[in-house]
């Protein structure tokens, strides 16, 4: 593989890099909203569906911070975000200093163990996975 430069601009203002966090945000809100209620098919009251709603919207929110992505700009000539990932070293750490999870909270990290890196993605692992961008791209 050879090396590839990406060109691209940061976003002129916090507001434009806001618009495309809030793009994203809304793409994990939308995704956990429709598993929810597909597995909760008995919500018939919208005022509860609006009530999921915003409490998954916030639980995207918090998803994207515990990756540390961060969206900074976009490519020049697709369109497409740039961004940062800096994942938290600790989900329950993050969420005890960051959010309201109490130490003696459920944690992941306390009881399972963390995937192998060849772990598979499910239905989702061509999507991940494909040779998308078959030469490495820099910046």
């Amino acid at each position: 593989m050879s090396e590839q430069e990406i060109k691209g601009t940061l976003f002129a203002d916090q507001d434009a890099r806001r618009a495309a966090t809030v793009n994203i945000v809304d793409r994990l809100h939308q995704g956990l909203f429709y598993y929810q209620t597909e597995h909760e098919p008995e919500i018939e009251d919208d005022d509860k569906k609006v009530e999921l709603g915003d409490f998954l919207w916030d639980v995207a929110s918090t998803l994207m911070a515990i990756c540390g992505l961060r969206v900074i700009g976009v490519e020049s000539s697709t369109g497409k975000y740039l961004a940062t990932f800096e994942p938290a070293e600790s989900v329950k750490k993050f969420l005890v200093e960051k959010d309201f999870g109490q130490e003696d909270d459920y944690y992941y990290e306390d009881y399972l163990e963390n995937p192998e890196s060849d772990a598979g993605f499910g239905w989702y692992d061509d999507e991940l996975m494909d040779e998308k961008v078959e030469e490495i791209p820099t910046v």
